[in-house]
């Protein structure tokens, strides 16, 4: 019996920090000549009309390349959360 519960707590343990991380999950879109290309990011700061993120990747924006791991501040238009944040959910 024992097994079977502490299987339950790191089944619910692990779903809890999925869900933490889904929350976290954004990404930086930039539309390009080939199409759009979504980056993976991390919001840190929020002022009123910009987020200032840390990459994930390396990134090309606006009149400058940027590498991964550095932190820049984009518009707020420019970021999409993760679906989860942006879509309610319909009960019917």
């Amino acid at each position: 019996m024992e097994d079977k519960s502490h299987a339950r707590e790191l089944a619910r343990e692990f779903a809890e920090a999925v869900d933490a991380a889904k929350e976290k999950l954004t990404f930086l879109c930039t539309d390009g000549w080939a199409g759009r290309i979504e980056t993976p990011c991390e919001i840190l700061q929020e002022t009123p009309k910009r987020f200032l993120v840390r990459l994930g990747e390396d990134c090309c924006l606006p009149g400058r390349h940027v590498k991964a791991g550095r932190t820049v501040y984009v518009p707020k238009y420019a970021i999409k959360r993760s679906k989860s944040q942006q879509e309610p959910e319909i009960t019917r």
